[in-house]
């Protein structure tokens, strides 16, 4: 639930060596230290790789994201869409 509130799904999309890579990322986002850690703990027992930076909390690489929606999943319509769209129609 909390992805669904105070989360959001973004494409990165990022040039190597002339090939451009698109990679569906996770972003959570909040003020409380407390919620943060707790966040941050529980993606790292799912072994989601997240990232830490200032109030949020990122997961970027495809396996993870895809982990995450397999163990946790979203509720919110938008996220769903945005996923799916991503996951099933590119050719990454």
């Amino acid at each position: 639930g909390l992805i669904d509130t105070d989360g959001c799904f973004y494409k990165e999309i990022h040039k190597i060596k002339n090939r451009v890579y698109e990679n569906l990322c996770i972003d959570f986002t909040n003020r409380s230290i407390p919620l943060l850690n707790f966040v941050y703990d529980i993606l790292c027992e799912l072994r989601l790789q997240p990232s830490r930076y200032g109030w949020k909390i990122r997961i970027q690489k495809k396996s993870n994201v895809l982990g995450y929606m397999k163990k946790i999943g979203v509720s919110n319509i938008k996220h769903s869409i945005k996923f799916e769209q991503h996951y099933f129609n590119s050719k990454n």
